[in-house]
Order: C-alpha cells, then sequence, then structure tokens
C-alpha cells in the first residue's frame, strides 16, 4: 500500500452541452447567445439533432464529455439520444439553465460572466474591449453572434448593460453586408470575455496545427457554424470564418493570416522551408472554392504554404482529436489512504470575486501514481466500461462521476467530502473483459506468483535478482524438493554466471552490483530471503529413517519427523551439508512457470511506463459466456493508461515452458483475441528459454498474419537489466508499439 497519495483538484464552471434542432437557426442564435452569459461558454458544444446525425450526436458527447446538457430542441422521450441525455450516473441532462425573468423559479444554476465584467470595470483589460451591434435582419446575424458574440435580451442579468460599463469600451455598429474580421484583432468581444481567467493544458499529442486556423464555409448553413463553433471549443483558440462567395471576408483578414501560420515548419527545415497556413473547409465546401478562396491572399504559395482539411462527421472520432482541458483554479495535497480508499474535500476558492454560493461548480480529481504499489493505479482508463461501473471505486457516485479517464465531482460552492476506492488492475481489466462478454477470475498459479512477488517486495528492484540464469539455474536444480549438496548448488550457479554475466555497474539487489557478483553473493542472497535453506540429513537412534533438517530446527537435541522421538544432536561437523529449495519454489517448473511471468511483466512494464502509469495483474482465467471456446488461462495481464487523457492499452501474456509444446496455449491465445475484438490490445509469448520450436514459431506466425500485435520475448530480451542497451540481434526500441515491431522482425523475418 503507498504510503501517500497525491491529489491534484482543478476547479472550473461545469460544461454544458447546447442541443438544437439540425434546421433551425433560431435555436442555434439562442444557444451561441446563452454560451455569452456563461463563464466557459465559448467551450461548450452546439450540438445539432436529428433522426439522420445520432451517431455524430454520440460521438460528440463522448469527445467533449459535458457535465451536463441543455435541451433547446423537444427531443421525444422514446429517442435514444433522450436516453444518453439523461442517465442519471452521467448527469448529462439539466433541467433549467436560463434565469428569465419570466420563470424567476429558477434561479441561474451556472456561472454567468458578470463577476467577471465587474471584475475588470475596476481596471482596464488587457486588450480593447469592444461590443458589436447589428440589426436583427442582418444577412450575417448568425455567423456575426458565432465569431464575436451576442448577448440576449429578456433576461434579469443586464450583461450588455454591464459590458458598456468597462472602461474604453468600443461599440462598434456592423451595417456593412460584409463580414467582419475581429476589429479590433485580439480584442475583447463578448464572446471572448467567456474564457477569460483560465488556464489551459496543453494537448499530450500536439496535431500539426498552428496558433490558428481558417474555416471556409457558408455563412447561412447551420452545420457549417455548428462545425466552426465546435472545432473551436475543441482546439482551435484562434479560428477565423471565412465565407465562400464574400471575397471581402478573406481580405478582412490579409494582416492577420501570417500570425496564423505554423512556423514550426520553417523552424524544422519543413518542405521548402515556408511556413504553414492550416484551412478547414466546410462538408459543403469544394476543393476548387476553397483554392479559389485563399488565391486572393497576398503571398499564398510563395510565403506561406496552404494545407487543406475537409470537415466531416468522422472528424470527431480522429485518434489525435482530444478534448480542451482548462480550469480556473488548482491545488494539490498529499492524502493517506485507508485499506485502498482516499477521502477528500473538494473547495471552491472565491477566486474570480462576487458571491458564488448559489452556482455550480465542477472539478476534476487526479490521483498520483501509486509507485508503491505496482498492482494499484491513481488512473481509469476511458472506457465506457469502466464509467458504468464505477461503483466499484467511487464511493458517492451521486455527486461524481467518472470521465476521459479522470474523476469529476459536482456541487455548490463551499467544501464537500469524497472518497474513491483506488482501482487495481485485476479489476480494471475484468471489467473491460466483461463487457466483451468475458468472466474473470483469478487462478492458482496467479495465487502462487502474487505470494512470490510478496515475499520478494515488488516486481521492480525485489524480483531483479531472478534476471540472473545462476539464481534460475539454483531454483530449477532445487524444485521438487530434494536436498542437493552444496557443490551441485555452486556448480548451478556458476554456470548461469559464466553463459549470462551481470550487467557492469548495475544494482540487482541491495548490495550486490555486477558484475561483482559471485557464487558466494548469490548463496547468501538465496538464503537471506528464504528460497533455499541450508540444512543437515540425520538418521534417527529410534526408527532408522534418514530424514532432512533445516538449521532451525536443530540444537542440543532434534525430533525425529516420523516417529517423533526426541534425541541428542549429532556431530554436525561429520554430516555433508546439503541445500533445499523453501516453501512454494518447491513447485517444479520454476515455482510453475511464476518466475518466467514476473521477468516478462518486469520486461514490458519499462518498455512502457514513459508517460504512462502501468499496472499488472497475474494469471487469470477468462471463459466466453457464449460458450464458443472452453475457459482460457491468461498467465498475466497489463494495463498501461495516458496520465492525460484516459487512453489505455491493455496486454495479454502468455509464458510457455522450455519443452517445445507451447503450440497449443499459442492457438488459445489466438481465439482468446480473436473474440475479444479490441483495438487497443497487445499480446505477448515469451519463453525464458533459448527460443521457440518450429511448431511455436509457426503458431506464432499464424498469430501474427491474423493482424494481431503480439511481441516475442526470449531470454535475450528478459535477462538484461537495462533495456535502453539491447543486444546487437535488436534495435533500441521505445513502447510496445516498438517492442512489438522489433521482436517480429527478430524472430519471424517481418519488419
Amino acid at each position: 500500500m503507498p504510503h501517500e497519495v497525491e491529489i491534484t483538484q482543478r476547479m472550473r464552471p461545469p460544461s454544458v452541452a447546447m442541443v438544437v434542432e439540425a434546421d433551425n437557426t433560431d435555436q442555434f442564435q439562442e444557444a451561441v447567445q446563452l454560451n455569452c452569459m456563461l463563464w466557459g461558454g465559448v467551450f461548450n458544444p452546439i450540438m445539432l439533432y436529428g433522426t439522420d446525425r445520432e451517431q455524430e450526436f454520440i460521438d460528440l458527447l463522448e469527445l467533449f464529455a459535458p457535465d451536463y446538457a441543455h435541451c433547446i430542441a423537444a427531443i421525444p422521450e422514446d429517442a435514444p439520444i433522450a436516453e444518453r441525455l439523461q442517465l442519471p450516473e452521467r448527469r448529462y441532462f439539466l433541467s433549467g439553465l436560463t434565469w428569465r425573468m419570466e420563470n424567476r423559479a429558477f434561479a441561474m444554476k451556472m456561472c454567468d460572466v458578470s463577476s467577471i465584467i465587474q471584475k475588470y470595470c475596476l481596471g482596464g483589460l488587457w486588450a480593447q474591449p469592444v461590443l458589436c451591434q447589428w440589426s436583427d435582419d442582418h444577412p450575417f446575424a448568425a455567423l456575426n453572434s458565432v465569431a464575436i458574440g451576442q448577448y440576449p435580451s429578456g433576461f434579469e442579468i443586464d450583461c450588455e448593460g454591464l459590458f458598456r460599463g468597462i472602461r474604453d469600451v468600443e461599440l462598434e455598429r456592423l451595417d456593412g453586408m460584409h463580414p467582419p474580421a475581429y476589429l479590433p484583432v485580439g480584442g475583447v468581444t463578448p464572446l471572448r470575455l467567456t474564457a477569460v481567467d483560465f488556464t489551459f493544458m496543453p494537448p499530450p499529442h500536439p496535431r500539426l496545427i498552428g496558433p490558428g486556423a481558417l474555416f471556409v464555409g457558408y455563412h447561412d448553413d447551420i452545420q457549417d457554424l455548428a462545425d466552426f463553433w465546435n472545432l473551436r471549443a475543441l482546439e482551435y483558440r484562434n479560428l477565423h470564418f471565412v465565407c465562400i462567395g464574400e471575397p471581402e471576408s478573406i481580405e478582412s483578414y490579409s494582416d492577420y493570416i501570417p500570425e496564423l501560420c505554423d512556423t514550426r515548419w520553417q523552424d524544422a527545415g519543413g518542405p521548402r522551408g515556408q511556413p504553414l497556413l492550416h484551412v478547414i473547409t466546410g462538408r459543403r465546401c469544394s476543393d476548387q472554392e476553397g483554392e479559389v478562396l485563399m488565391s486572393r491572399i497576398p503571398g499564398a504559395g510563395e510565403d506561406f504554404r496552404v494545407m487543406f482539411q475537409r470537415m466531416s462527421a468522422s472528424y470527431w472520432t480522429q485518434p489525435n482529436v482530444r478534448g480542451r482541458r482548462y480550469w480556473a483554479a488548482e491545488m494539490t495535497e498529499l492524502c493517506m489512504p485507508d485499506a485502498r480508499r482516499v477521502a477528500f474535500m473538494t473547495i471552491v476558492p472565491d477566486f474570480i470575486g462576487g458571491p458564488q454560493s448559489s452556482r455550480l461548480w465542477t472539478t476534476e480529481v487526479e490521483l498520483g501514481r501509486m509507485y508503491a504499489d505496482e498492482k494499484m493505479v491513481g488512473t481509469f482508463p476511458a472506457c465506457s466500461a469502466i464509467e458504468e461501473h464505477m461503483g466499484l471505486w467511487l464511493i458517492d457516485p451521486d455527486s461524481s462521476r467518472l470521465s476521459c479517464g479522470r474523476i469529476v465531482t459536482y456541487g455548490s460552492y463551499g467544501a464537500r467530502s469524497h472518497s474513491v476506492k483506488l482501482p487495481t488492475a485485476h479489476e480494471l481489466i475484468s471489467v473491460i473483459l466483461r463487457d466483451v462478454g468475458f468472466n474473470v477470475s483469478t487462478s492458482k498459479p496467479g495465487r502462487l506468483a502474487d505470494a512470490i512477488i510478496s515475499r520478494m517486495g515488488n516486481v521492480e528492484s525485489g524480483c531483479r535478482m531472478f534476471k540472473l540464469r545462476g539464481v534460475r539455474n539454483a531454483i530449477h536444480v532445487l524444485s521438487g524438493g530434494s536436498p542437493h549438496s552444496v557443490q551441485e548448488i555452486k556448480r548451478a550457479i556458476g554456470e548461469g554466471l559464466s553463459a549470462s554475466p551481470p550487467e557492469q555497474g548495475l544494482g540487482y539487489a541491495p548490495g550486490i552490483y555486477g558484475p561483482d557478483i559471485d557464487v558466494a553473493s548469490v548463496l547468501d542472497w538465496l538464503a537471506e530471503h528464504r528460497i533455499m535453506r541450508p540444512g543437515l540429513k540425520l538418521e534417527c537412534t529410534a526408527c532408522g529413517s534418514n530424514e532432512w533438517y533445516p538449521l532451525s530446527y536443530i540444537g542440543d537435541t532434534f525430533i525425529c519427523a516420523r516417529c517423533f522421538t526426541e534425541q541428542p544432536m549429532q556431530r554436525p561437523d561429520r554430516l555433508p551439508w546439503s541445500y533445499k529449495v523453501d516453501g512454494f519454489f518447491q513447485e517444479a517448473g520454476e515455482a510453475r512457470g511464476s518466475i518466467p511471468v514476473i521477468l516478462t511483466i518486469w520486461r514490458l512494464m519499462h518498455d512502457e511506463h514513459w508517460g504512462k502509469e502501468v499496472a499488472y495483474t497475474t494469471s487469470f482465467e477468462v471463459e466466453d459466456e457464449k460458450s464458443e471456446y472452453g475457459p482460457c488461462e491468461c498467465d498475466f495481464g497489463i494495463i498501461a493508461m495516458g496520465a492525460e487523457n484516459g487512453d489505455y492499452d491493455i496486454l495479454i501474456g502468455e509464458v510457455i515452458g522450455r519443452d517445445g509444446e507451447g503450440k497449443d496455449d499459442i492457438d488459445k491465445l489466438r481465439r482468446f483475441a480473436e473474440r475479444l475484438g479490441l483495438d487497443n490490445v497487445y499480446l505477448c509469448v515469451s519463453t525464458i528459454g533459448e527460443g521457440f520450436s518450429n511448431e511455436e514459431k509457426a503458431a506464432l506466425r499464424e498469430l501474427h498474419d491474423s493482424y494481431m500485435r503480439v511481441i516475442i520475448l526470449t531470454r535475450d530480451e528478459l535477462e538484461p537489466y537495462n533495456v535502453s542497451f539491447p543486444d546487437q540481434s535488436m534495435p533500441q526500441v521505445l513502447g510496445w508499439d516498438g517492442l512489438w515491431r522489433a521482436t517480429v522482425a527478430k524472430y519471424l523475418g517481418d519488419s
């Protein structure tokens, strides 16, 4: 159990998904105006509802993971989307968002921008505040609202009046027929004011985008307007709308375009050494229309290159598209877990000025890594099955949920207590496999491996000595329970150390460093950890039995193990000393395969630990609920999760013996993986032997030809301590993906 857990809390206003009908411009503008009233409103998605777009609706819901949903559209109760919005454990449905004067029964539940405006009324903003106005029949009214922001009328809180009171505010009347650029560039508009006082987290996998981009679309197309809004809310903080058929639109941005270009191409000596301008075209826009419009920009193709990307419904499901992370306040504390349970208090500070006691707040909670327990994690996978079973870990699910791998709590202003049960790798893998139709249970070999790891302390440092072939040789010779002479044990250790010398300058155990490791130090380590015990064979004077006794059983007298006669101890200098393996190490086959399993886990956890939290579970049994296959025993499982976005990979492993008869185990692993059908699964087949038999290689070839990512390991990969300096037969690798490609190339001859 870890001594302490670091808990990071990031507080922000709740995110709200605005749901409007796909062909209703008035509802869309209402959603925009409501977002202009909300602190953080520019980051709230606007989702178009229609019977023919349910899948895209669900994709957006999963991508943005909003805390609540406000339905402006009338959604039938029996619609599948309505069921998704009203799941109580996801808290998506929000009955009542507005604080309209005609509906005084509902107080404003969200944090509005009035406090932000009042805060900056006392002093000047860092940029020129601009309040633009236009008539209701303006041809670009909808685009103006989306690009600049507009406050609704008829509300109790007069945000427009408050905005007018800001010192040095500039009033701009838009009467022209072409859409304006931001006036002035970088000025604070009502929409930009909703993003004030936030800290933003860089994306974990930066995409090839620059500081900004252009969106080319039709100003009267609600789909283009919604795509523009959601792209800006998601990842483009500087996204500008360019109208097709309105050349003045692009010309108004001519001076600002160099600031949108990505100069990383130029700095890195990219293609032609030119900056790159990212342009996203709307769904109705043809490539020719976009190219013609971009050709009006001075310097296009000469001073900078233009890269086009077509907008589509599949954009939201791309693997490198991530939701924006932002917060208004952050604090970190240390907590002491109690029986895997961590309790903490969420506190929303008064950091924006003004009372916020009646407002709802959201807190994202991250638990620090469980360095002291390799089977326990502080991160949750971003997986719908995990979120649906959050009651296994969250003690108070009514006020919290799991979203994108993080704990999200809800509440109004003030302190609120929460508690979470730290998950184990076995629990997480069991829930994920159960979701695709498998029942998971522990196995006896798994309990044996756990007992060995517990005896040693942990996998990382406690089991490192098992990498030495001399240690494994001694255990192999002693396995079975028969005592062996000191000379036999020393010979086995010496042969192993000679065949595979310890690596220079690396500590295998406290006080044991290679290459100074010799037979004596290995013997001392084995005896210190009670893997083997010295003793004597003594003959009973009463019954004549000749039994082996450990030193702890011998004193001035000893008791016969057969007839229980107590008798004087014989002279030990006349008796030969011998060694016998102790406890569960007596199991045949290197503790019934537990040591090869431990070494494989050690290697795989080292290869995938950079930037990720990794935890393991030892042997478990899986059984298909459809009874298509019999029970399958997996020797180990590892889950690796990204710390920032909840991305995760699962690795299922099988360890085969040295007898060359592992084909059936490999085939069983292949059938299990085929039935599993998950994209983020790696397989591993390892052996502590020198290599694989021809039948095993054929089974591995079939596994690889089935387009499965299988990592193949032998003692060449399991024995090295420093995995950063591999042998000449395999290049240096990074992560499971690199290890998969390198080992397949080495053992199957494929790149």
